[in-house]
């Protein structure tokens, strides 16, 4: 009526048994039991139970569930609902989850093995990144108790790190990014001017590969209207051409819709260089290349353009993501609101300042 086998798994070789229930069918059952004798012993008391018309093993049981077969399952079970990237994320923590605490039962795992498995994945890594590993593991803990009706295990409780404190975002101010750009000026890659791009990162906010992957079919002067691809959110976004933007634009002499505005990409290994270079020759702090991001989103807050707008503007999630990183430089805020003060810069002048060092 039933059959044994063994099976290796990844860190123990248990025997398994082929059963033939009331049914009918055939399922095959994890013993938990690395000899052959004991093995039989369970074999026989699912037989018992088969016979007297009861399910061998009821999904409330905490035998047979082995972490490697269980997550499995639950992969197998919650893929469609994910995206590539969210899956690939799941896959990665129960993947830590078994290396760190072995094939136990999930109904074995407790603060304990938690409490390892986080010490053991925060090695050289930020407190954002442990957390993503902490979530997974805590939905897939709640997924087990709903899924096998444990209604006599309580999963673990898992507690999240604490990220540390936001920093200032560093910008450069009006006269660092005039002298920038006019030192960008003077170097060139495959024969174009790398002030140009230095301008269109500082005029827009652009993330670095958004403005390498910028095509002239993308653009519509006549429209007034920029169309991003290849965005951090992996969907067409749109800007509007401002009037120092078409300025720049006017400044090239071809555009071949099917050809990139800039002639060279992210992977050449020369964009680095030349922005140390340009940094150097301008002679002021040096940053990296994203704070000409932050140049751009804190010089429009200093001239007072209202947070909601900028926010558009970086094409953020959320206004709270601009709020998190850049508040802290906006004149809308309620102080400012109430005693009615001007901006701290006059607004347009920061644009100013960058086609002055783009044609100086």
């Amino acid at each position: 009526m039933s059959s044994l086998y063994k099976r290796k798994l990844k860190n123990r070789t248990v025997w398994y048994v082929n059963l033939k229930l009331a049914n009918g069918k055939r399922k095959s059952i994890n013993t938990g039991c690395e000899t052959k004798t004991a093995a039989k012993d369970v074999a026989a008391e699912f037989e018992r139970k088969i016979l007297l018309g009861l399910d061998p093993l009821p999904k409330n049981s905490a035998r047979g569930l082995l972490l490697n077969d269980v997550s499995a399952e639950y992969l197998r079970d919650r893929r469609e609902a994910w995206g590539p990237r969210t899956s690939v994320l799941h896959e990665h923590s129960l993947m830590l989850l078994q290396r760190e605490i072995g094939n136990l039962s999930v109904v074995e795992i407790g603060e304990q093995q938690v409490a390892a498995y986080t010490a053991a994945i925060r090695t050289g890594r930020s407190p954002a990144t442990v957390n993503i590993d902490l979530r997974n593991l805590k939905a897939f803990l709640r997924w087990c108790k709903s899924q096998y009706k444990l209604t006599n295990w309580d999963p673990p409780r898992i507690r999240q790190l604490r990220p540390p404190e936001r920093q200032h975002r560093d910008f450069y101010t009006i006269s660092e990014a005039e002298a920038l750009v006019r030192a960008a000026t003077a170097i060139e890659i495959n024969g174009e001017s790398f002030g140009r791009y230095i301008a269109m990162l500082l005029l827009t906010g652009m993330r670095m590969r958004e403005a390498l992957g910028l095509r002239w079919a993308n653009i519509s002067q006549v429209a007034g209207v920029l169309t991003l691809s290849g965005t951090k959110s992996a969907r067409p976004e749109s800007l509007p051409i401002t009037r120092e933007l078409s300025a720049l634009f006017n400044s090239w002499q071809e555009r071949p819709e099917a050809r990139p505005l800039f002639g060279f990409s992210a992977w050449s290994g020369h964009i680095t260089t030349c922005w140390r270079r340009s940094v150097q020759n301008a002679g002021i702090r040096p940053l990296k290349l994203h704070n000409c991001r932050d140049t751009y989103a804190v010089n429009l807050l200093l001239e007072g353009i209202p947070l909601a707008v900028v926010s558009r503007l970086l094409r953020h999630s959320s206004i709270t993501v601009t709020m998190q990183n850049y508040a802290g430089f906006s004149t809308e805020d309620l102080g400012h609101a109430l005693e009615n003060e001007k901006p701290r810069q006059e607004r347009g002048a920061y644009f100013t300042a960058i086609l002055r060092g783009l044609h100086n």
